[in-house]
């Protein structure tokens, strides 16, 4: 009896050490579309490769392409021109688990790139860092205010 309770308390020491499957899963990616402002996200995923997979499924256009990889414990953001002239409904709804919120095309128009066409994006340690890169990678690009649209982190 004595020697079943040592296997016993010896297997939940070793279990206890052992790291929480959810730990483990922890990959996002974003992707875009150059030419119609479409994007996509994935967030804790397994693997680096189903997080891109999953972002190009979100992002639903031949022209995507994975622009950020997020790893374990990171966080991203994506922000853009304010809504204007030539900018598409931005925010509408995607489906599937673990994806974010994707971004309707842009109608284009006027000289140069419909600012639709215009992203920053990050990828910092918190939420608000990202935020702030991603806000300021925009700011480059365009020369109008920028909102963040989308941030979120990874286990």
């Amino acid at each position: 009896m004595h020697y079943a309770a040592l296997i016993a308390a010896a297997v939940a020491a070793f279990a206890a050490g052992l790291p929480a499957r959810a730990a483990i899963a922890a990959y996002g990616a974003i992707a875009y579309d150059e030419q119609t402002g479409r994007d996509g996200f994935s967030w804790n995923y397994d693997s680096a490769q189903q997080a891109e997979q999953a972002a190009l499924r979100d992002c639903a256009r031949p022209g995507c392409k994975v622009v950020l990889r997020v790893g374990p414990r990171a966080c991203a953001a994506i922000a853009s021109p304010v809504q204007g002239p030539g900018n598409g409904p931005a925010n509408a709804p995607a489906s599937g688990p673990g994806n974010g919120a994707g971004n309707g095309p842009g109608e284009g128009g006027g000289n140069g790139p419909s600012p639709s066409t215009i992203i920053g994006a990050a990828v910092r340690s918190s939420r608000d860092a990202a935020a702030l890169a991603a806000m300021q990678d925009c700011q480059k690009r365009f020369s109008g205010q920028c909102r963040v649209r989308k941030t979120e982190c990874n286990r």
